[in-house]
């Protein structure tokens, strides 16, 4: 075999390896738990939901057809997406990517507020005006934070803005540690 040959053969093992080794890398030191959470999740999935202020509505471009809604202005309105909460096993520093299923007229809420709850605490993830946001899934800004013990739920808090509404309908959320 001649030496250009080799030369190119070797070139194309060392860019293999280095793609191969970088994909790997990505994901070998990092856990991910997923959450695709409706507003009113079937039993079986060991999601649940409960809320203050927020009242049933169905549509046909909410996801799985219905969805909840309150309106806007009042502190004491939330809604909370319960999935099954992951232990960590001590503190650990976590990214959280949240997506919000948003595709109902009635959704007008200029700055509804979303948070996950980790430690009895809230740690808001971003918040989305619900008026101008496109039809169908929003992705809300990543948000990492140290000291997460354990993962268990989204929270949707109406904006202080009255005259509103802020709708709940399905969230996607991934924890990256």
């Amino acid at each position: 075999m001649d030496k250009k040959k080799s030369f190119v053969r070797l070139i194309a093992a060392c860019i293999s390896g280095a793609i191969i080794g970088s994909t790997v890398g990505i994901t070998a030191d990092a856990i991910t738990v997923s959450h695709v959470i409706d507003n009113d999740p079937l039993a079986s999935t060991g999601n649940t939901s409960y809320s203050s202020g927020f009242s049933y509505m169905t549509g046909s471009n909410c996801y799985n057809g219905d969805a909840q809604i309150a309106s806007s202005g009042n502190s004491s309105y939330f809604y909370h997406w319960v999935h099954e909460t992951t232990t960590l096993g001590g503190p650990k520093t976590v990214t959280v990517n949240l997506m919000v299923y948003l595709n109902h007229s009635n959704f007008t809420d200029p700055s509804a507020v979303y948070s996950v709850y980790q430690n009895g605490g809230a740690l808001t993830v971003g918040t989305i005006n619900q008026n101008l946001a496109a039809g169908g899934w929003n992705t809300l800004s990543s948000v990492t934070a140290a000291n997460f013990t354990q993962l268990k739920m989204v929270c949707v808090d109406p904006s202080t803005y009255s005259g509103y509404y802020t709708g709940a309908d399905a969230v996607d959320v991934k924890y990256y540690y």
